[in-house]
Parts: structure tokens; sequence; C-alpha cells
């Protein structure tokens, strides 16, 4: 067993005993483990069964699964958690007492738990990748050292003091803390000689740690690298503490190809140029090849000839250059192509007497050397061509039929030579697009250029084509062929020089049959009414049926029976729809004669859906926007003109108004008629296919009539606070009104009083200025259309706004001070300047109020309250008043402390006086104005004292009656003293008679008596009372006790003798 060793002082200190629990104490006697019930006092601890651990000792919790404790813990030893990635929880109701060592460890995920409250006065450590989770509300305090060197959870209001370490903290449970990865930044790994490289964590990592927890694991993304990988790749390097949390960083490694591809070229060229060439194409790309460690190398042709493989190369020696590169490593080869020119025996030129100059399909033709020059010579570009009628090597169709001058001249000798040359054109037209082609019967056989349907063949002839014709052979096939006929068509073409060209075009035209195919029915058609307008519903708008023959779609009109031995028919059916709106279902019939009319197939019946539809709203043009005035009502009843509406159907018109609709395309306004606005007048024109349009006019409704007026004549306005007042218009109307709708108020003053603007406004304003005055205002109601009337008021101002005052603070003086002296209690002041922080203040809205007060005293032993009412007083005598409470307190009441009590004392005879002027009396100081001291004693009289004849227990009682109250226990105020005064008895009590008695006994039989022999003793210190007294009786006298007893002794016995009775007395 491994154990991280600490070094920790201690306190010696008495172990907590936890109150109202069983208790068990670790003595280790067996082992460290904890759950080993023979290593404690009172087995394993458990709910009810508290922990303690004594200094000194040491104990392993080693987890094997996640535990609770539900009891307390009292620590002075060391205690070892090993979590082994479970879960410690110690509960809320669980009280942790350490002042030795709790250390946490841990090899997974687990934590421990606290929700507890843990007094911490030793040392809690939490080891590297152990998690201490502090949830809400639960403690770590105390004197002691907490080393975070792991994982601290503080969640919610958790309070640990971590006093050192090196880990972290965190506050969420949803927090992982993350390893710091950090990568070098880039890395440069050239692939080995096998076109490998393998890449270690160590390679990558620059130092990346987990403070709280150690690195368990390095990985890395990518580690093997081939020639695939030359060039950059991101690897990320992926570490994990032992905890499982991971953090990663990248790298940029670069692979390097250090191996250089290797290329081949050809060996030299060598070609030799037959007679009259000037270059030579030369194809050598495959005789250049490259092969790399990494897969094929790009090639490059790096030269700057501009020549390549297959160009055709000059004479003489061209060098090329080529280069293979692998992306980072190049190789180059280089050859030469060696074009030789072909050496004629002689420098001497021959030319052809005569030749013919055949002009191309463009009646053009250029003479090169080649065509002139007779025998064998190098490059002909060293030879210059004229055309004596031309003067240069060109020629065209203008020369047909002349003989012509050609001269050839060597640029390398000068030599020339020349011949004649025929210009000829002997190519007839060129024909194209003589193809078979296949129609259907339907379509027209004719030639294009004729507006059928068969394509002309094109033909060409840079001379022109004088003539082109055809000649058509015909054979009609029955109902047993396949085809309707066939043409061959044969076409000749004659240029301008005679040259002829023909060619011959076989045309098929195929039956139209319904025995493999049905012909489609035309499609559908839709088309809008249209006002003053009939619509076309022939076949030849709406379409017919169609036949689809080699990917076209031929129609099957009504008149071609005669032609395809097809009849195509329709009939019509009308079907009414709403308004002009209808619906024509046309049902075509096609019939084939060459098949039987089994009356389902043939004929063939298709229905066309024809539609004649009305979904256009009618148009509408309405009148222009009109203005008009209301009557005495307010109200306006106009009659509204029609609007003018068109459509293809008929259309029904509704007028609609914001008082209701009118039946009808304008008219009368109904009840309760237009007010006064601009309103919005809709006309909806409806026809029967639910089709409508809606336009709108303007019919604005005007009012000419000013308002009426009416205000209140007279009015009281009060200022407010701040010596103001404001009042809008509305204050003095008294129902004003305009016969069309609500009228704008606005007011204004006729004089200028209170900085007041005599315009128009919409408000006025009175201040202190206008106290006692009248004021007048003028009041203009404005109607909607700015017409406007107005009226005037008289406005007397008021100031109703009292004064204010605030007292000065109520405060606690001293008795000893004097409550009269403002500088001490404050006063109330009228201006702000004048104002100390304990003084009052009174103002008012208008001016300064004027300030009196009143003083009602509650004092009694100089302490109480004073009330002082302070009293302001505006201009208009109106009074506010507040109170100040002035407290005073005896702050320093009279303790008793410096009574000089008298001391105790004796005194020899009982008749000596014990008055206080012989005794002694207390000296007690003098009080202050807050006090009232009294003096008074009691004394308790004892006559029966040891060593004297009384005492006199003298109790002294010192009493301040402004703090003593005799009702409540414990009082203050009230001290005392108790003396003791001793009289001194020297004297012994005297028997004022003890004379012999005799009786006599007059019984018959002479029985005894029973007799009284109480005597009278006295004591000059003590009461007769408290003598004690004593007695013993010798009967017969004859020497001997018979009898004893205390205090008098009466009624005893006596039979007839002389008997002696002897008294005793003391006074104690």
């Amino acid at each position: 067993m491994r154990h991280t060793s600490y070094c920790l002082l201690f306190a010696l200190l008495s172990l907590l005993s936890f109150s109202g629990h069983a208790q068990t104490t670790w003595n280790g006697s067996i082992d460290s483990d904890w759950f080993n019930a023979g290593n404690w006092s009172s087995g394993v601890p458990a709910a009810g069964n508290d922990a303690i651990i004594p200094m000194g000792f040491i104990t392993e919790i080693n987890l094997t699964g996640d535990t609770d404790f539900l009891f307390k813990v009292d620590n002075s030893g060391m205690i070892f958690v090993k979590l082994n990635g479970h879960f410690l929880t110690f509960h809320d109701d669980v009280l942790i007492q350490n002042t030795g060592l709790i250390s946490v460890e841990n090899t997974g995920t687990g934590a421990l738990v606290n929700l507890a409250d843990w007094t911490n006065n030793g040392a809690v450590v939490v080891t590297p990748c152990a998690q201490f989770l502090a949830q809400n509300n639960s403690t770590v305090t105390g004197t002691g050292t907490f080393a975070n060197h792991g994982i601290v959870y503080k969640i919610g209001s958790a309070t640990v003091v971590i006093t050192d370490g090196n880990g972290i903290v965190l506050t969420d449970l949803n927090q992982s803390p993350t390893p710091d990865a950090k990568c070098v930044p880039t890395l440069l790994v050239p692939l080995d000689a096998n076109d490998q490289a393998v890449l270690s964590p160590s390679d990558v990592d620059d130092g990346s740690a987990a403070p709280y927890c150690a690195i368990q694991d390095y990985a890395l993304s990518k580690t093997n690298f081939d020639c695939s990988d030359v060039g950059d790749n991101q690897v990320m390097l992926t570490v994990t503490d032992k905890l499982g949390n991971t953090g990663s960083c990248m790298t940029t490694v670069t692979i390097q190809d250090t191996v250089p591809p290797v290329i081949t070229c050809p060996a030299s060229l060598d070609i030799d140029l037959n007679p009259g060439e000037c270059d030579r194409v030369v194809e050598f790309d495959f005789l250049i090849s490259a092969s790399d460690n990494c897969g094929s190398p790009a090639l490059a042709q790096t030269d700057a000839t501009g020549l390549s493989s297959g160009d055709a190369f000059p004479i003489g020696t061209t060098w090329l250059m080529f280069e293979a590169s692998d992306g980072t490593n190049t190789d180059q080869c280089t050859f030469s192509v060696n074009i030789n020119e072909f050496v004629p025996a002689t420098s001497g030129l021959a030319c052809h007497q005569q030749i013919n100059i055949s002009l191309g399909p463009d009646c053009e033709e250029t003479l090169t050397p080649a065509h002139i020059l007779s025998g064998e010579y190098g490059c002909f570009d060293d030879f210059v061509v004229t055309i004596d009628e031309t003067g240069t090597n060109h020629i065209d169709d203008t020369f047909l039929g002349q003989l012509v001058t050609v001269r050839v001249k060597s640029l390398e000798t000068g030599n020339t030579c020349w011949g004649l040359g025929l210009v000829e054109e002997k190519l007839p037209p060129q024909i194209n697009n003589c193809d078979s082609v296949s129609i259907v019967c339907m379509q027209n056989p004719a030639p294009t250029i004729e507006g059928g349907d068969t394509p002309t063949p094109n033909f060409y002839d840079c001379s022109g084509i004088q003539l082109a014709y055809y000649v058509d052979e015909m054979t009609s096939g029955g109902c047993g062929e396949t085809y309707q006929m066939m043409i061959n068509r044969i076409w000749t073409f004659v240029d301008n020089h005679d040259n002829v060209s023909s060619c011959e075009q076989l045309i098929t035209i195929e039956r139209a049959s319904l025995q493999n195919q049905s012909p489609q029915c035309p499609p559908d058609y839709s088309i809008e009414c249209s006002l003053n307008s009939t619509p076309d519903f022939s076949p030849e708008v709406t379409g017919y049926p169609v036949f689809s023959f080699g990917g076209q779609d031929v129609p099957i009109k009504t008149n071609q029976a005669s032609v395809c031995g097809l009849t195509a028919s329709y009939s019509d059916e009308v079907l009414p729809k709403c308004g002009a709106a209808y619906r024509i279902i046309r049902t075509w019939l096609v019939a084939d004669w060459c098949l039987p009319m089994d009356g389902m197939t043939n004929p063939w019946t298709c229905k066309q859906i024809i539609d004649l539809t009305d979904t256009t709203p009618p148009v509408v043009l309405t009148p222009g926007d009109l203005s008009i005035s209301p009557d005495s009502d307010c109200k306006a009843f106009p009659i509204l003109p029609p609007a003018q509406v068109s459509d293809c159907s008929d259309v029904t018109v509704v007028t609609l108004t914001p008082v209701g609709p009118i039946a009808g395309n304008g008219g009368p306004v109904p009840v309760p008629g237009l007010g006064i606005g601009t309103h919005e007048i809709i006309y909806k024109a409806t026809d029967p296919c639910g089709n409508f349009t809606l336009d709108t006019i303007l019919v604005t409704v005007e009012d000419d009539l000013e308002p009426y007026m009416i205000c209140i004549q007279n009015t009281v306005v009060g200022l407010s606070n701040d010596g103001v007042a404001y009042s809008f218009p509305e204050s003095f109307d008294n129902g004003s009104y305009d016969n069309c709708g609500p009228i704008d108020l606005v007011v204004r003053r006729m004089d200028a009083g209170c900085f007041a603007d005599t315009s128009f406004q919409d408000f006025v304003r009175f201040c202190c200025d206008d106290i006692g005055q009248t004021v007048m205002v003028v009041v203009r109601g404005y109607d909607w259309f700015g017409h406007y009337s107005e009226c005037m008021v008289e406005v007397q101002v008021q100031d109703k706004i009292n004064p204010v005052i605030q007292c000065p603070p109520n405060l606690t003086i001293d008795c000893e001070q004097d409550f009269n002296d403002f500088d001490l209690t404050g006063e109330v002041v009228n201006n702000p300047n004048d104002q100390t922080p304990i003084d009052g203040i009174a103002f008012d809205n208008c001016d300064m109020a004027d300030i009196s007060f009143t003083t009602t005293e509650d004092i009694n032993c100089g302490q109480g309250t004073v009330v002082r009412t302070w009293t302001a007083t505006d201009m208009g005598g109106v009074e506010v008043s507040c109170n100040q409470i002035i407290t005073i307190v005896n702050s320093s009441p009279y303790d008793g402390s410096g009574i000089i009590w008298p001391s105790d004392t004796s005194m020899v005879n009982c008749n000596a006086l014990t008055n206080p002027a012989i005794t002694g009396e207390p000296v007690v100081p003098a009080g202050n104005a807050c006090s009232n001291i009294v003096v008074g004693h009691e004394d308790e009289v004892l006559q029966i004292v040891q060593g004297a004849c009384l005492k006199v227990l003298r109790t002294w009682t010192v009493i301040d009656w402004c703090q003593y109250d005799p009702n409540v226990p414990n009082s203050p105020g009230r001290w005392s003293w108790t003396q003791t005064i001793k009289v001194i008895d020297d004297e012994p009590p005297v028997f004022e008679s003890c004379d012999d008695l005799t009786f006599c006994n007059f019984k018959a039989d002479c029985g005894p008596l029973g007799l009284d022999l109480s005597v009278n003793v006295t004591d000059a210190c003590t009461g007769d009372d408290s003598i004690d007294l004593t007695w013993e009786v010798d009967e017969n006298d004859d020497g001997s006790v018979d009898a004893t007893g205390d205090g008098q002794h009466q009624g005893g016995l006596y039979a007839v003798g002389t008997h002696r009775i002897t008294y005793h007395a003391s006074d104690g």
C-alpha cells in the first residue's frame, strides 16, 4: 500500500462528542479498512452510529461502489478516501469535524459529494484526478488547510475555503475539466526509402498537461503516411486524462517526398524531307516516359520552341526539353529533331510547257511551285509563283477558258522558268440530302421548294445552277400494302458551265391505318367571351385529330379521305353555362376504309370539350367624385349617378354606401344619410358567372356653419404648489357645440400677465400676481372645417394651497441640557440658505410663510418629552403645523457609587441609645437634576444573641425615585446596606419573688393536688417572655430530683408533704 506523505502539525484536542447519537471509535485493531467492523469499537459507522477517528490513527475508505454517509464524523487522525471511480456522498444532516487529515484519491470518474457542513481545522487534500463535489448550501470552513490538486465543484451557494493546490474549481455540474492540449504548430516529415513515414504523439506534443489530473493517453488522428499524403496534412492530437476528459490541438504535418522522378527522352530524331517539302509532322510523345516512387509524375514541355508532338517541324535542328515533376522534385531530359531538306542534283529550274488549272468548288485556285515546276527540288517555300495576268499566284473563274502565263523563281539562286496554264472548271454541281424519305398520306409529296412536305436536296456550284428539275416515277399501293404510294424522284442539276449532276430520291408515302394505331384527339379548347365578338370554333382553330408518323403529328382533316383512306367528321352538342358562357361537346369520328367497320376500333371516336368561358369581371366606369352640403341635421341624401357598365353577359349593379346598399346602379342614399366628411361609395357590378368589379367614388359632405360657443361667465382658478396654474379651454366651456360634430377648443388671456402669450393656445397660465384679480379669458372653438367662434370668461385666481412646513428632526438630549436652546434643538426657518442640518423649513407657493411655535412639556425628574408645535402661516392666513418631539433622558443616572455606609458598632448597657445620630447614618453624594434621592432605614431587633443582650440589624436604603419603580422586580435606583448594632448585657435576670408556699388539701381522701408553682422573673435587657427558665422538683424534699422541665411549672400533682422546686433563669 502506498500513501502520499504530508507533514502535519496537530494540536492536542479532546474528542468532540455528538449528543443524541451512538458513537463508534476507530482502533484499527485488524487493518486499515474502514468497512471492517473489527476496526471499530461499536461496529462500522452507520446512520445513528457516528464515527470517531482519534489522533495518530490511519484508516482507508476504499470504495467498491457508490456509498452514502448518513452519520457524523469526528476526525483527529488520517482518512484516506480511495474513490476508485465511485461516489462517496456526505448527506446534508452530516457534520464533519476535522482536525486531522482527509485525503481524497481517485482513478476513475467518481467524486466525493458533499451535502454537509465541514468544520476543517486540520487538512483536507484532494489529490490529482480526485473530484470534490460541494453541493448547494454545503460548507467546508475552519482554520485548517484545503489543498486542491484535483477538481472541486462549488455548486450554488456552497462554501469551500481552498488554501492551496494547482487543481481547478468548477461551478456547474455540466462542466468537465479539459486537458490543455499543446501541439507544435508545424512539423516537417520526410518519407523514408520505402516511401513511408510514421508519426508518434511525442513528435507532435508540445507540453500538453492536465494539472488537476495526469494525462493517461495521447492519440493522433493519423500516424501512417505515404506518397498519397505528400504536402500539408492536418493532424489532431487528442490527450485524455485519467477521468476520460479530452482536449485536442492541431498540427500542420508536411510530408516530404525527397526522391526525384526519372524521365526518359528518345535519342535525337533525324528526318529527311521529300522533294518540295518544307517541314514534316513529327510524332514523338509516345517516346517520352517518366516514373516516380510516388506514382505517375506530371510531364511538361519546358522549352520555348512552341512545337510539340504532332506539329510540323521546320527544316533545321529543334531542341526540345521535357520535365517530370512529382510536386516536389523534378527531372529533365532533352533531345533534338533534325529536319533535313531535300538537296536536288542541280540548281537549275524546268517548268511545264502548259498545265491545266482546274478551279476548286469555290471557283478559285492558288498555284504552288508543284503546279508548274518539272523535276525534283528542295523546299518549295524557297520559290515564288506569279501569274502574269493577276500579278499573284491566285486565279478565279473570270479567266475560265483562257491561257495565262505562270512564272516561278528560286529565292536562293534567282533562277526562273515559265509556262502556260489553261483555266478550267470541271466540277459538276454538288448535291447533298438526296436521301430516301417517308411521309404520311396526309402530307404533300411535292418538294419543299414548291411548298410541299418532301425535303429538297441541297445543291451548290460556284458558277451557279442554270437548271434544276425532277421526274417522278409513282407506284400506288392497295389496302394490302404498307404504303399508300412510292415515288422515285430523279433530280437533275446543270451548272452554268454545263456540268451536270443528278440523284434519285425515294419517297414513301405511308398509309394511315387504324389497325395498330389510334389518332390523338385534339386537345380541349377554351376561349374567353368578348363583348361584341363571335368566337370561331371551326376545327382550323380548335384542332383536328392527329396521327403520329415518324415522330411527327399529322392532322387528319375532313377533306383528306380520298388520299389516305380515312374519313374524318364531327358533330357538336351545345350545353349552356352561366351568362354568355356555354360548352360544346364535339364528337370526332375517323373511319379507315381499308379495315372492316367493327364499330369499336373502326371508326375511331373521341370527344373534344370546347368552352366559351366568362371569367372576366365587368368593366365599370364610375362617375366623378361629388361634393355636397348637409341638411339642417348635418346629413346629406344625394342621388348618386349611375356608372357605365359593360360585359359579355348581363350585369347586376349594387351601390354600396356607408349607411346601407342601394339595389341598383346609383340612386338616392338611404336613411340616415351621409354625415360630414368624405365617404366611399362603391359600385359593385356582378355578372351571372359570379365575376364582379368594385369601383369607388368619393362623396364629400362639407359643413359651412360656425360653432356655437357657450362659456362659464365666471370661474375660480386655484394655484398649484409652484404658484402657477394652467387651465385648459374645457375648464371654461359650458356646452359649446357644432351642428356637425365635436369642436376643438383653444384659449388665451386678454392681457400678458404672468409672462403669458396672448395668442390662442391649448391652455392659459395664471400665477401669484393674479391673486385677487379678475383675468379675462377668450375661448375659441373650431369645427372640422376650420370655422370658429368665441366667448369670454372672467377668472378669479385664488391660492388654495396651504403652506408647507417641515419640523426640525426629533431629538434626544440630556436632562442637564437646555431644551430652549435652538442651537441645540433646531428651529424652523423659511429660507433654505439659513437652514442647518438640525433646522426645519417652511415655505409657501406664493411667498415666505410666518413662523411661530408653542411648547408642551411632560417632564418628571428632569426627564420626559417636550412637544414643540411649529406653525407656518401664509399670506391668506392659512396655517399648517408640525410637531417636534424633544426627548429628555438621564444619560448618566446615579448608580449608587460614592455612598459611605455607617460601620457596625457595639454598646454596653441595655439602656444605651441606638438611634442613627449615635450609631451613624449613610453619607450620600448629591444627585443631578434628574435625581430624587431619599435615605431611610428599617431595624430588626434580635433579643437572643450570643454574647449580647440584643442585636439590631439596621438596613439602610438609598432610593433614587427617578429610577426606582417598586412595581418592577429588580428595578434600578435602589441600594441597601445592613448595619449591625450589638448591645452587650452584663446583668443576670432577677426573680421578683421566690418565697415558700403552703397549700391546704381539702380533699376527702387527701389525694394529690394540682399546684401552680410559677414565679416572676425579669431582666434589664431581655423581655420576660425571652428569659430562658428551667426547673427541678425534689418531691418530699429528700435530696433527689424527681422531675425537671422548662418554663413555668404549673399543674403538677403533689401529695401531702413538703416538696422542693428549684428555678434557674438565664437571659441568654
